[in-house]
């Protein structure tokens, strides 16, 4: 069960309204109506992946299926299958731009990456334990962070949170100790080479000792950590994105604005932004101590290592019963903040290179506003969804948006993009 404390939030990144110059916003366009709902529904839909003919590729890891939408006639194209074998997979997190019109998957529990071509056909597949650290270490945490933030370009590039906390085992000593950074690196992949490069740093909240009765709750073993980074409810620390060319965002909120880094790994600073103070309510408190709603699956899977020991598990979905011999880590007291981050859930490219970053909303507002960025970095747009919708992907034409019915199965919308 939650606990909640009414106090300002103290583990580092915490939200302080800030006073900045009055600018002229965009005003609100709204998606309606929608041009299509795909028939057949799914239990989890986490990004879509927009081909050049307007198709869509999507993962559905509760389902265990990648399927090819054509929202025209209404079809769906199953790409690979279930299993161990070439071209097939046990979890497929989520769909990712990859070469042209190609699509990677990533399959979690097999811990590997899969290509496929628009009509289908199996391609390379690589694997995500092999990947190459610039320090050595071991990859079982970067794997972990892996899963928490992917994204792909359009040369077919992967990228990732990396690892903030390491074990390290020095020369003639006989236990590990612990590394704690303070920051993140965003890693960017280029599988086929087996190369890999630091793009940027993401600042984290602080870390917290974890009390030594909980620090035993891994399949493998004993878990050596000590400490935790606890999710403040709210307080959103910097989130970021990858464009179709490359470009990498990185979206600030305090204050907030962003950074834009190209390629090359020039670095241009947006300009801060004005937003809406929203305040943290009682009603904000009463959601949480509720626990979370809605469906979903409770999906566990085990990486191995080459000779079959376990590394970790990991669920995904809304979490379910730990897998046995799993015991989940009591989280500290949360001390919620005064405000609200002004990031209030997800930031995405769309195929045109626009950045869409998901706005703060008070208690009982059903209705998400996504702040749109241009290519120049420029806020050109403001969209808002339907109520009680989520945006999964934007194309070159169209929002897709998922619809959750009474029996919490998700539909997928599409929606033509307002533009001048």
């Amino acid at each position: 069960m939650l606990q909640l404390r009414s106090v300002a939030a103290s583990v580092g990144l915490a939200f302080v309204p800030a006073v900045v110059a009055s600018q002229s916003l965009p005003p609100v366009r709204r998606l309606v109506p929608a041009e299509a709902e795909f028939p057949k529904s799914y239990s989890q839909i986490l990004g879509v992946r927009e081909l050049s003919d307007g198709r869509v590729v999507i993962a559905d890891a509760c389902e265990k299926t990648v399927d090819l939408l054509d929202f025209a006639r209404g079809t769906t194209t199953r790409f690979g299958r279930e299993g161990r074998g070439p071209g097939e997979y046990q979890v497929p997190f989520i769909a990712l731009p990859h070469l042209g019109d190609s699509t990677r998957v990533i399959d979690f529990a097999n811990a590997q990456s899969l290509t496929y071509s628009a009509s289908g056909a199996a391609g390379s597949t690589v694997s995500l334990i092999s990947i190459s650290t610039p320090d050595g270490s071991t990859l079982s945490s970067s794997l972990l962070a892996l899963l928490n933030s992917l994204h792909g370009d359009g040369a077919g590039r992967l990228y990732r949170q990396g690892p903030d906390i390491y074990l390290v085992l020095d020369s003639g000593a006989t236990a590990t100790r612990e590394v704690v950074l303070d920051s993140a690196p965003i890693l960017r992949n280029d599988l086929a080479r087996n190369r890999q490069d630091t793009v940027a740093y993401i600042r984290l909240p602080k870390a917290v000792p974890i009390p030594a009765s909980n620090r035993r709750g891994s399949s493998a073993g004993t878990s050596r950590r000590s400490v935790m980074r606890p999710a403040v409810p709210f307080q959103m620390g910097p989130s970021w994105a990858v464009a179709p060319d490359g470009r990498v965002a990185i979206v600030y909120p305090n204050p907030y604005h962003i950074e834009w880094l190209s390629v090359s790994g020039s670095r241009t600073r947006g300009p801060t932004m004005t937003h809406d103070v929203v305040r943290v309510t009682e009603a904000d408190r009463a959601r949480l101590a509720a626990g979370p709603s809605g469906a979903g699956c409770s999906m566990h899977g085990e990486v191995r290592t080459a000779n079959g020991q376990a590394m970790f598990g990991r669920s995904v979905g809304v979490v379910g019963p730990p897998p046995p011999g799993v015991r989940l880590v009591a989280p500290p007291p949360i001390e919620l903040p005064e405000f609200k981050s002004p990031i209030g859930g997800p930031v995405l490219f769309g195929a045109r290179g626009e950045l869409y970053v998901s706005r703060s909303r008070p208690a009982g507002d059903s209705t998400a506003v996504f702040d749109v960025f241009d290519p120049t970095g420029k806020l050109s747009a403001r969209v808002e969804l339907p109520p009680r919708m989520s945006l999964v992907g934007v194309g070159r034409e169209m929002a897709y948006v998922t619809r959750r019915d009474a029996d919490n199965l998700i539909y997928l919308r599409r929606y033509r993009i307002p533009r001048d």
